[in-house]
C-alpha cells in the first residue's frame, strides 16, 4: 500500500475527532445523570468498523509510512475502546450527593438498561438472603403512590376517566 497525503490526514483527523468524542464525553457527564445513549451506540458501531479498517491497514504494511498509518489508527480504536468502555459504566461515583440517592435504573447506560445488569446486586443480595422491603431500591418520583394518586384524582376531577357505566350499556 502506498500512503497518500490524503491516507495520513485522515487517520490524524480520526484520532482528532475521537479526543474530542473524549473531551464532548466528559463534558456531558458533568451535566446528567445517565451516559448518553447516542453516544454509547455511536461508539460501539464506529468501533467496530474501525476495528476492521485498522486491521486491514496493519495487513498492508510495507513501507515506514504505512506503519504510522497503521499505528496511529490503531491508537484511536483503543482510545474508542477505553471511551467506550467508560461510558458503559455506571457513573455514580460521580455525581454529586443529592443525586447519589437515584435508582440505579435512572443512572444506567444503554447496555446496563438493554440487558437489566442493574438488577446484578438485587439479585446477588435475594440469593444470600431473603429480601426485605429495604433490600429493594427507590422509586422514581413519578412511580411512587402519591404522585400517581395526585395525577388521578387530578383526571378525575377534570373528567378525563372512563366510566364502567357508559361502558357496559354499549
Amino acid at each position: 500500500m502506498v500512503p497518500t497525503r490524503t491516507s495520513v490526514a485522515a487517520s490524524a483527523v480520526s484520532l482528532v475527532c475521537t479526543l474530542g468524542i473524549a473531551l464532548f464525553s466528559f463534558i456531558e457527564h458533568r451535566h446528567t445523570v445517565r451516559p448518553s445513549t447516542l453516544l454509547g451506540v455511536f461508539l460501539f458501531c464506529t468501533l467496530l468498523f474501525d476495528i476492521a479498517h485498522t486491521r486491514t491497514l496493519w495487513l498492508r504494511v510495507g513501507e515506514w509510512s504505512s506503519r504510522v498509518i497503521a499505528s496511529v489508527s490503531t491508537a484511536a480504536v483503543v482510545i474508542k475502546a477505553v471511551i467506550l468502555t467508560l461510558e458503559a459504566v455506571g457513573k455514580r461515583r460521580l455525581l454529586a450527593p443529592e443525586y447519589r440517592v437515584l435508582p440505579p435504573e435512572a443512572t444506567s447506560g444503554i447496555y446496563n438498561r438493554s440487558f437489566f445488569l442493574w438488577l446484578n446486586p438485587l439479585f446477588r443480595s435475594g440469593f444470600s438472603r431473603i429480601l426485605d422491603i429495604d433490600d429493594l431500591f427507590a422509586l422514581d418520583k413519578h412511580l411512587e403512590a402519591v404522585y400517581c394518586h395526585r395525577l388521578f384524582l387530578a383526571a378525575k376531577n377534570k373528567g378525563e376517566l372512563f366510566h364502567l357505566k357508559s361502558i357496559r350499556q354499549t
